[in-house]
């Protein structure tokens, strides 16, 4: 099953070029509305919907195997919005795209994890340990709020940079003493006998995956069928809630993947509702902003980024459905 970060690389370097342009142009009120979306837990729902018709006729969804694809059709104008983190929006916007949150698919909550091999009393006792993790945004947050909780800077760790399809090799040979992961390679780790020391419920609100639109690729018709593809999102939800099992059974079936794991995956996510959607992307609540804020800054540490590309007018409550 493919994570949400799957072979996404620190530097996109897609620049507007004039292929670009000319798609841009091109889009007018007779085409359809695209998303580029990758398999995750969070993103199912957009699958769910389109399985149950329930996006409108000319909304396509655009699967790629991965975020990297996604980000590079977003930038290029081949795509109306695209399923991401928050960090991979920050580098769409990085390349002079003002693409937008239209709509919170999920929080992690307990899906992003610190697993290590030897019994750890205090966090401090990481100290000195070698850390394996993926060096990008995402695992530069978790590693930032672990050293905060430890009371430690990362001079007093052994860092290595390990791609998430390396983790359990180089955990099997000894390599790491630490992993800082998420679902499938966790749940192998734990399996494994490792032991989970710190998770995204010690950090709330911290880590988002979000639907990133384009306004400027959208005329009044694009935004109305905006609307309804993320009105699918939501009828979805309520299907989970009220038919879980049936909706675990055609996630597990559509990623080829089992019951118990799809729940698994489900267990370490937040689903946000209208309401809180509403909250977030209002700005009467400040957490995403901070958040977006915090990978901001850790993403121009990382030279991910050359300088701050967040703004209050980035969240667009626009695209959320009606309440009657």
């Amino acid at each position: 099953m493919l994570t949400r970060r799957g072979f996404l690389t620190a530097g996109v370097g897609v620049g507007l070029c004039a292929a670009s342009l000319s798609s841009l142009t091109a889009c007018t009120s007779r085409d359809p509305i695209k998303v580029a979306i990758h398999t995750w837990i969070g993103y199912e729902s957009l699958f769910l919907a389109d399985q149950f018709s329930w996006l409108p006729e000319n909304a396509f969804l655009i699967t790629n195997q991965n975020a990297t694809e996604s980000i590079s059709m977003l930038i290029n104008g081949q795509v109306h919005a695209a399923c991401l983190t928050l960090d991979e929006l920050l580098l769409v916007r990085s390349e002079g795209v003002a693409a937008k949150v239209g709509l919170v698919f999920n929080v992690s909550a307990g899906a992003d994890m610190v697993i290590s091999r030897i019994p750890i009393n205090e966090l401090e006792d990481i100290k000195g340990l070698r850390v394996g993790y993926e060096a990008g945004a995402l695992g530069a947050l978790v590693l930032h709020h672990l050293l905060k909780e430890a009371r430690l800077n990362v001079n007093d760790l052994v860092l290595i940079d390990l791609p998430p399809d390396q983790q359990f090799s180089a955990w099997q040979k000894g390599d790491v003493d630490i992993v800082i992961t998420y679902e499938p390679t966790a749940s192998q780790l734990l399996a494994d006998g490792g032991l989970r020391i710190f998770d995204s419920r010690n950090m709330p609100e911290r880590i988002f995956d979000i639907l990133a639109v384009r306004p400027d690729m959208l005329n009044r018709r694009g935004n109305q069928q905006m609307q309804q593809v993320i009105e699918g999102h939501f009828k979805v939800l309520e299907y989970m809630r009220r038919q879980r099992q049936d909706a675990l059974y055609r996630i597990a079936s559509r990623q080829l993947t089992d019951f118990e794991q799809v729940q698994k995956a489900l267990g370490g996510v937040h689903l946000p509702s209208l309401e809180s959607n509403r909250h977030y992307l209002s700005g009467s609540d400040k957490r995403l902003f901070d958040a977006a804020t915090e990978i901001d800054w850790l993403m121009q540490q990382l030279d991910m980024i050359n300088s701050s590309v967040v703004t209050l007018d980035m969240f667009d409550a626009r695209w959320l459905p009606r309440v009657n």
